[in-house]
């Protein structure tokens, strides 16, 4: 299964997603997934360095990287097969993006 195949059998996870009070949360969770597919793209590899808070397994400092399927105004929705889990990563230009503790299911990076 590629990145992308693997993003899209995931959609359905809602596992983290913050959902406001009063809020439609079968509409909410369904903007999320079509705005991933929306800008969803050709998987390529994207690396970034891990910022504060970080995460609790890779030092800040290091690079992490992985294959971005979707991204959006300075958002980065990057799969990392081998630890078989999404990250977020922001930044303006592909060449210097932060990873900011981030992951887990592809619509919780994506409303981060």
């Amino acid at each position: 299964m590629n990145a992308n195949e693997k993003m899209m059998s995931e959609l359905s996870d809602s596992t983290g997603v913050y959902i406001a009070p009063g809020t439609d949360a079968k509409f909410y969770l369904q903007c999320l997934s079509d705005d991933i597919i929306k800008n969803k793209c050709e998987p390529f590899l994207a690396k970034a360095v891990v910022v504060a808070p970080g995460f609790p397994d890779l030092a800040e400092g290091s690079f992490i990287e992985g294959w971005c399927v979707a991204r959006k105004d300075g958002y980065w929705l990057v799969y990392h097969p081998g630890n078989d889990v999404f990250y977020c990563f922001w930044g303006s230009d592909v060449d210097d993006l932060g990873a900011h503790g981030v992951c887990g299911a592809p619509l919780y990076c994506w409303s981060a």
